[in-house]
């Protein structure tokens, strides 16, 4: 008996698991929707792969604000250091 299909022609099947993920529901004005459906098509990307990029960027976005909230208080007493504009000035 000779094998027949992958295993045959020396191949291997390779099975890729999904990461584990939750589901986030949201609701977008007609609008944005259009939009999202456009760049969808246009970057042959899933739009909730577009979502899932934009969200990480937003989450990563307001942790560092909240992080540099954090640090900007401890530090604006002891230095007089306010904004970024402060920061530059003092360096350049």
């Amino acid at each position: 008996m000779s094998a027949k299909g992958p295993v045959a022609a020396g191949l291997r099947t390779y099975y890729i698991t999904p990461m584990k993920s939750s589901t986030v529901t949201i609701r977008v004005d007609p609008k944005l929707d259009r939009e999202l459906k456009r760049l969808s098509r246009s970057l042959r990307q899933s739009k909730s792969d577009i979502a899932r990029d934009a969200l990480k960027r937003q989450v990563a976005l307001l942790r560092f604000r909240k992080t540099r909230e954090a640090i900007l208080s401890e530090i604006e007493p002891k230095s007089g250091i306010l904004t970024d504009e402060d920061v530059f000035a003092i360096v350049s």
